[in-house]
């Protein structure tokens, strides 16, 4: 797991336009069973932390603001895998959401969020694509332009579905 990493001003150059992967502050691929925990994340161009093709992600205790172009949680990027946790997160100043579930792969689901405070971002919460049994609970979400979002764009395969959304501020 990765724990007590503080990165700030990372890779603030918003000049060149080449591909975003790489760009995220941390970034796990193929990485199954990752904890990522205590980190102080800030001034990155994309996403603070971006778990792809990874099953069962648990992202703890982190502080995360100013993600310039992207999501400062992006959890389970093309992953078949479920379990994912996001809990117990300070999110600020994103371009585009706090915390993102997207995955144009089926995912398995029994994702949580959980007891996160969320503020100042385009979107608070968004579960995109083929997200499958997600529950959603007890976030504190304030000043966001929405604060929950859930889109699926492929219409004919399976969408999102059995997502639980309650006791959330």
């Amino acid at each position: 797991g990765v724990k007590g990493v503080t990165l700030t001003n990372y890779n603030v150059a918003l000049g060149d336009a080449r591909m975003q992967d790489g760009d995220a502050a941390i970034q796990l691929v193929g990485c199954d069973n990752n904890i990522v925990m205590h980190c102080g994340l800030s001034y990155v161009k994309t996403w603070g932390i971006l778990a792809e093709s990874c099953k069962q992600s648990t992202i703890i205790y982190n502080t995360i603001t100013k993600c310039l172009r992207q999501s400062g949680i992006n959890a389970i990027v093309n992953s078949t895998g479920e379990g994912t946790i996001i809990a117990h997160n300070n999110i600020s100043e994103c371009g585009l959401y706090a915390i993102e579930m997207e995955t144009k792969v089926l995912s398995k689901g029994k994702h949580l969020i959980h007891d996160n405070i969320i503020s100042d971002c385009q979107v608070g919460i968004a579960c995109v694509e083929k997200n499958f049994d997600t529950l959603v609970h007890d976030n504190i979400i304030t000043d966001c332009y929405q604060a929950f979002l859930v889109v699926n764009t492929n219409k004919t395969a399976t969408k999102a579905e059995r997502l639980k959304i309650y006791n959330n501020t």
